[in-house]
């Protein structure tokens, strides 16, 4: 099976039924003869109960589940599911619509029905508490008929015709099973190859020609040489042997081979017979846009002397900053003259540039173009192309992903329907190991006290003896690399145990690392307990303290405090691990102090997460709000999550679909079906959103945060080190210092003008007036503010001085440690005498590292250009200046995030879910190390494994 599949992983122009489309055709097939079971079970019985609910999936979509509960031959009762479809319309008249559709579908006569069975809500039909045999009443109350209507003779055989027309068109896509096996060829004279291959290629034609004919469903396999040890002395006879070759002879041949022979496909996508084989042998083949033909024949005159045609700048995109890239996706079209989109094509587009057609409207060919590009269904088809081009789409790359649920189930015997994922592989591979079917069947349910090797606990020390490697070999190559940094961070998992991720940093073939080592479970968050647990588990590595160079935390004061944080305790036992904030966490902590250093900016933020939770939390008005969206927009997002950019996220959807959360809100306002609450929240939202201060607002902080975001996922890289991270933050820095002016506060103004009336609340409001005192007069009165500076001296301004006092402050913590190794990237910006002085400064703090050669070595060093450390290793520069080569290590061993670590926890939380809750710590660890560090996994030498397991399971008898 591993052969088979490694053979036709690389046949890109086979078919190997390793795709989606082929499992799920599978799927269905299961499903279709586990439904036939059900409804002759049912049909047998002759009476029954219909029961069904509804309940919102993921997507917030109304879902129907209709079962039927009967007597089997048995005499058991039996509840079977029947379907779960999607209720559109969850009215009682709706829903009885429904599940008449589901029973019809299925053939089960709705006079048979004995029982109903429902919750009390008003949705589902209105039935009282007592049930009528035959439940007439319900379908009458919905209008529904209560007996099939019978179709006439003509419209049975219209329906038997369509359905042979659809067996037919599949037939003809579809392969034979013969194609794919072939007899061992033997010794060919040379002088017959080309009669032989040219008789192969006719037979061929011959075989698909017969495919067409009408009675080739219930036709013999036909009898094609498929391999040369068949074709004797006079190869044409084979050839006369089929009436359907005159016929097959006649199709077009481009270019000296048949349009339909496997391995060609037409460059025009006119003519391209949509199946799996095409699809297979356009991705493997570098795209021909057909640029090189004749473009004035795609003329059309819409006026005499006036015309429009395709020209190659159709073929390019321009962008607003004058950058142009090409449409790799159009496909001129010779025979039709009009234009294809490739993905749209191939995977069942819905636009002009999709149909069989073409199109050719040259008039409007550019704004077609641009509304193509950004539409979802161009989306969804140019990802399935880069999915089936990469290879994500077939069924072995995700069969890891399908047995990642649960690994033993609640049954340990073989051919049980609940032993679990592990027993159920084993069930896999016993149909093509011959050795290990026999060993299942002969040793596989013996029961306890016989060994099988078999069981859930072999399973397990397996396990757990793969993550012993995997940890021995980390922890070499900290050994190795010598010095390393500590990233430690902490959450609670499903069962509400507060478990420490302990994730080391450091520097191998001078790339940073960070390596995953295991969860800490109940350590607490009292610093005290975490310095003892982090020194144990160091000591019992074997890992030295004395050789780590850095911290990094959150901004918590348990982690961060100066005097009795976790980091100031470590420097206790090692002066020289350098303490260095997480920078991705402390630039949020920037955006959150700025979201809340107005009350604007706060009520802003609350009101996006309101409106989101208002339309979420009912699937008729989630359904009201995405039937409004147009192509390209997307659904409003929550405001309110732990990172940063989930506000980035919310801001720049509702920035996108503003008018149509207006019109959604709008249309819930003036549905009188709707309560009265419903009705009072959607106009308070309304008031709250249709002004031009929060459209202001959405504009101004969607560039804002969209900075934020994009620097965000910088400082989240592995790879990044401290003076990048200093470069970050003082670039962002500037970019808000840009802002702060007139000139961008009109310019954010101009936007949100486009979108509504220029018109600001206090403006709206009667001004009030003081009485005056006798003698007073309002000579020195000031003037309140009008709407427009109260926007910017009291909202724009102090958001913006905020963030920038914020980012100077952080900025500080990386800018202090990273000037001690700055000048050795940057020697020539450096006078000589600077150089020496911080050279020697850095030889001071290091002194145990770096002796008293690292002077002249940095002086030696400055004549060669080198940006960066890959440069010097690639230049195998290490053992001329050992020194410098100590202290760029130690500088990029520095750890300037915690980002791994909370990484680690969305591991902690696919292993330990709710299924596994009661997952033990050491089976926890070892598989959160598996799944973390999957490349150390699949480089283990499993045969190694094998035999460390068979020495710990030996028994020898001493004499």
């Amino acid at each position: 099976m591993k052969r088979w599949l490694e053979e036709k992983s690389f046949q890109n122009h086979k078919t190997t039924y390793l795709s989606h489309d082929s499992q799920n055709e599978f799927i269905k097939l299961l499903a279709d003869d586990v439904k036939k079971t059900i409804i002759k079970n049912v049909t047998h019985a002759g009476i029954y109960s219909v029961t069904a609910d509804t309940t919102p999936d993921i997507s917030r979509s109304d879902q129907l589940s209709v079962c039927v509960r009967y007597i089997d031959s048995l005499g058991d009762v039996s509840e079977k599911l029947l379907k779960v479809c999607q209720a559109k319309d969850k009215t009682g008249l709706g829903v009885a619509e429904k599940i008449y559709e589901v029973l019809v579908e299925n053939s089960l006569p709705v006079e048979n029905i004995a029982f109903q069975s429902y919750d009390y809500a008003s949705t589902p039909p209105n039935l009282s508490s007592e049930s009528t045999p035959g439940c007439e009443f319900f379908f009458k109350m919905s209008n529904i008929p209560t007996t099939r209507k019978k179709l006439s003779g003509a419209a049975y055989r219209k329906e038997a015709k369509e359905r042979q027309e659809k067996e037919e068109e599949v037939l003809k896509k579809t392969k034979r099973i013969n194609d794919y096996f072939q007899q061992q060829s033997g010794n060919i004279p040379a002088n017959e190859i080309s009669v032989i291959e040219n008789v192969e290629v006719q037979n061929e034609v011959a075989y698909l020609a017969m495919n067409t004919r009408d009675d080739f469903v219930n036709s013999p396999t036909p009898n094609l040489p498929t391999s040369t040890t068949n074709i004797e002395s006079n190869p044409s006879d084979l050839i006369i042997q089929h009436e359907p070759i005159a016929e097959a002879s006649k199709l077009p041949e481009p270019e000296g081979k048949s349009a339909t022979h496997s391995g060609f496909v037409s460059s025009d996508p006119a003519e391209w017979i949509i199946k799996d084989t095409t699809i297979e042998i356009l991705l493997a083949r570098d795209i021909n846009q057909n640029l090189d033909c004749d473009f004035t024949k795609t003329r059309i005159f819409y006026e005499p002397g006036k015309f429009r045609s395709l020209n190659k700048n159709n073929f390019k995109r321009k962008l607003k900053n004058g950058e142009e890239y090409d449409r790799k996706y159009l496909i001129y079209s010779p025979s039709k003259k009009s234009l294809f989109c490739m993905p749209c094509r191939l995977f069942g587009g819905k636009s002009s540039l999709a149909k069989e057609d073409g199109c050719n409207d040259w008039k409007n060919i550019n704004q077609i173009l641009s509304s193509h590009e950004n539409s979802k269904d161009h989306h969804i088809c140019q990802k399935a192309m880069l999915d089936r081009s990469r290879g994500n789409a077939r069924v072995d790359n995700t069969l890891c992903s399908q047995i990642d649920t649960e690994i033993q189930g609640h049954d340990e015997r073989f051919g049980s329907s609940h032993n679990g994922n592990y027993m159920m592989c084993l069930e896999l591979l016993a149909d093509f190991d011959p050795f290990l079917a026999n060993h299942i069947t002969t040793r596989g349910n013996p029961g306890k006290g016989n060994t099988s090797y078999l069981s859930s606990t072999i399973c397990d020390e397996f396990i757990n003896l793969m993550a012993k490697h995997v940890t021995n070999k980390i922890v070499n190559e900290i050994k190795q690399c010598k010095y390393f940094s500590i990233v430690v961070h902490s959450t609670p998992d499903i069962s509400h145990i507060d478990q420490l991720s302990f994730v080391l940093r450091y520097v191998k073939d001078g790339t940073p690392v960070e390596r995953f080592l295991r969860f800490l479970p109940k350590v607490g968050h009292k610093s005290e307990n975490m310095e003892d647990t982090v020194l144990s588990f160091l000591e019992n590595l074997g890992i030295d303290i004395n050789n780590c160079r850095g911290q990094s935390y959150d901004n918590a004061s348990n982690m961060s405090g100066a005097y009795t944080g976790l980091q100031a305790r470590i420097v206790k036992h090692n002066s020289l691990a350098m303490y260095v904030p997480c920078s991705a966490h402390s630039l949020n902590l920037v955006g959150s102090c700025a979201a809340e250093c107005v009350p604007e900016a706060s009520e802003f933020f609350n009101t996006i997460q309101t409106i989101f939770t208002f339309f979420a939390a009912s699937t008729n008005r989630w359904n009201i709000f995405t039937s409004s969206l147009k192509n390209g927009q997307t659904v409003l997002k929550r405001a309110n999550g732990t990172r940063w950019s989930s506000k980035h996220d919310a801001c720049k959807s509702l920035a996108t679909c503003w008018t149509e959360v207006i019109q959604s809100l709008s249309k819930i306002r003036d549905d009188m079906m709707e309560k009265p609450a419903t009705w009072s929240e959607s106009k308070g939202y309304i008031d709250q959103i249709n002004n031009f201060e929060f459209v202001f607002m959405t504009i101004f902080w969607n560039t804002l945060l969209e900075r934020f975001n994009a620097t965000s996922k910088s400082l989240q890289s592995i790879k990044i080190h401290l003076e990048t991270v200093v470069h970050l933050y003082r670039s962002l820095t500037d970019f808000v210092i840009q802002l702060r002016n007139e000139v961008m506060f009109e310019e954010f103004i101009n936007k949100a003008r486009q979108s509504i009336s220029e018109e600001y609340k206090i403006d709206m409001k009667r001004a009030k007036t003081r009485s005056l005192l006798p003698g007073e007069t309002r000579k020195n009165e000031t003037k309140p503010q009008n709407g427009k500076d109260n926007l910017r001296i009291n909202v724009y301004y102090p958001i913006l001085d905020c963030i920038q006092i914020e980012l100077k402050k952080r900025q500080l913590a990386y800018t202090e440690v990273a000037e001690r190794f700055d000048f050795l990237q940057h020697l020539n910006n450096f006078e000589a005498d600077i150089i020496l002085k911080k050279a020697e400064h850095l030889q001071m703090l290091y002194k145990d590292d770096l002796d008293d050669n690292f002077l002249t070595e940095v002086l030696h060093f400055k004549e060669y250009e080198i940006s960066n450390f890959e440069q010097f290793i690639e230049q195998k520069l290490e053992q001329t200046f050992p020194n410098i080569f100590i202290a760029l290590r130690m500088f990029l061993s520095m750890a300037v995030s915690n980002c791994t670590a909370e990484r680690s926890f969305s591991a902690l939380k696919r292993i330990k879910m709710y299924l596994r809750a009661n997952l033990l710590e050491e089976k926890l660890n070892a598989l959160s190390i598996l799944c973390i560090e999957n490349r150390i996994t699949n480089e283990l030498d499993f045969d190694h494994l094998i035999n460390d397991f068979s020495q710990l399971k030996a028994r020898k008898e001493l004499h």
